[in-house]
This record gives structure tokens, C-alpha cells and sequence, in this order.
């Protein structure tokens, strides 16, 4: 394993135990510092679309990060059954996953198109220096 995987690893197994230490404290009364429709759910997406982030970078394949964080984000419900005023909840769920594959969409899209510029960059380069077939 390289270096580099080591550290994206440890920032996963950090924010792993961040998500785990406030999934651990009950829900708090009253009104919550930004409130609008929908808070929960846009917090539950962003959570574990960055739980995604990390864990692609740790472990270097999508569909294996993606299982990884369906299965923390499985767990993170199921021990919130154990957590007094939360509950597990399939609705928070599937805004883990959806947060999840919206972050491995915009991976990818990021992906192909720096792989694209960097392809363009690369023909524009040897066609500038004439060294094209048929010069």
C-alpha cells in the first residue's frame, strides 16, 4: 500500500468514528442552527457522499467504495436503534446512498474530463511540434 493510500485511509477511518461519535449522541430539543425542508436529508447526502470520497481514494475502486459506504451507512442506521430519541430510519438510507452515487457521478464526470483534457493537451502538443504522421 502507498503512502498515499495509507493517509486517504486514515481520513476514512477518522470520519468513520466522527460518524459513528455523533450518531451516538441523542437527537438535541428545539430548533436546529439551519433550518430549512429537507436539512436531514441534504445532511445525510453530503455525509456519505464524502464518506464515498474517501473511501474511493482509499481504496482506489468505485464499486468496491461504494459497497463499503453502503454497508457503514447500513451500519450507522442500525446501531441509531440503539441510541436513545434516534431511530433507524430507510428513508436516511437512501439519502446515504443517493449522497453516495451523486459523488461517484460527479467523480466520474470529473475524471473523464480531465482525462480528456489532458489527451487533448497531449495531441495538441505533438501536433504543434510536427511530429503528426503524414508531416
Amino acid at each position: 500500500m502507498t503512502r498515499n493510500r495509507i493517509t486517504w485511509t486514515l481520513l476514512l477511518v477518522g470520519y468513520a468514528g466522527i460518524i459513528f461519535a455523533l450518531s451516538s449522541l441523542p437527537l438535541g430539543k428545539g430548533p436546529a442552527p439551519l433550518s430549512f425542508p429537507g436539512r436531514d436529508w441534504v445532511l445525510h447526502a453530503f455525509e456519505f457522499g464524502l464518506f464515498y470520497v474517501l473511501a474511493r481514494k482509499a481504496i482506489g475502486r468505485t464499486s468496491i467504495a461504494l459497497l463499503v459506504t453502503a454497508l457503514y451507512a447500513g451500519s450507522d442506521e442500525f446501531h441509531q436503534m440503539f441510541v436513545p430519541a434516534r431511530d433507524a430510519d430507510v428513508v436516511d438510507l437512501a439519502f446515504d446512498l443517493l449522497g453516495a452515487c451523486v459523488a461517484a457521478a460527479a467523480a466520474a464526470v470529473v475524471r473523464r474530463n480531465l482525462l480528456s483534457s489532458k489527451i487533448a493537451r497531449r495531441i495538441l502538443a505533438v501536433r504543434s511540434s510536427g511530429k503528426e504522421k503524414g508531416n
